[in-house]
């Protein structure tokens, strides 16, 4: 940069040896020169100096902009992990709420099958009670016909009943009645060893059906229980959730 001023200032002073028409250069002049030389050196300074902190700026920017990607990056991953868990935990929600109204279908198909079968008991008793009332009144009639037998001599009184006749058509008559008696008898001790029978298949009916009613009641417990368990779950899940 020296070099340069020197031979500005050459030119001038040869300009002014060589033509005499023109005026000499002054030393002011070249002192302005000189200054305008350095205010323009200074300016090329200070321009540098902006353009340096300039690219420093830009590549500030650049990591700023590479940072921010790599955080919306990261925060992109995240969110897609809630979202994974949100629907996870919406899922779990789901088959909690399916698993309680299951349950609440079983608990009132067993109440349902609670009322019936306390109902048929009832009828069973009743059915019991008519039984036994039938049994016992066929008891004393049975009874009654052993001791009226006994007081008679048994089969013999039958007998004097047939020989008693008058004529055929009186044995005849007499022999039907018998026969009607002996059958009534029949059909009395058939009846009722048939009502025992049934009695007794009665009672174990009684029995077999008090043993599933206590079975279903502490099924329902359970599953009263469970779905107070479910719903706690389900509270859970959903303050989660939130």
């Amino acid at each position: 940069m020296k070099r340069i001023i020197t031979y500005i200032l050459i030119v001038i002073l040869a300009i002014g040896i060589v033509s005499p028409g023109m005026s000499p250069v002054s030393a002011k002049s070249i002192a302005e020169l000189e200054k305008e030389l350095q205010e323009l050196r200074e300016e090329r300074s200070t321009i540098s100096s902006e353009e340096k902190d300039a690219e420093e700026k830009i590549k500030q920017n650049e990591q700023l902009q590479a940072q921010v990607k790599a955080k919306i990056s990261e925060i992109d991953g995240e969110l897609e992990v809630t979202q994974a868990n949100i629907n996870a935990k919406q899922q779990e929600i789901d088959t909690t709420n399916q698993e309680i109204a299951n349950l609440e279908a079983s608990i009132s198909e067993t109440e349902t099958k609670i009322t019936e079968t306390e109902a048929e008991l009832e009828e069973l008793e009743i059915q019991i009670t008519d039984l036994i009332e039938r049994i016992e009144e066929r008891d004393t009639l049975i009874k009654n016909r052993l001791r009226s037998m006994q007081h008679n001599g048994g089969n013999i009184n039958y007998l004097q009943v047939l020989f008693g006749a008058q004529n055929f058509t009186d044995f005849i008559n007499r022999a039907t009645a018998v026969s009607k008696i002996l059958d009534s008898d029949k059909t009395i001790m058939a009846a009722q060893e048939r009502d025992k029978a049934d009695l007794e298949e009665m009672h174990e009916t009684v029995e077999a059906k008090k043993e599933q009613l206590v079975a279903d009641k502490a099924k329902l417990d359970e599953e009263k229980a469970e779905v107070e368990s479910k719903r706690a779950t389900l509270v859970a899940q959903q303050q989660e959730l939130s």
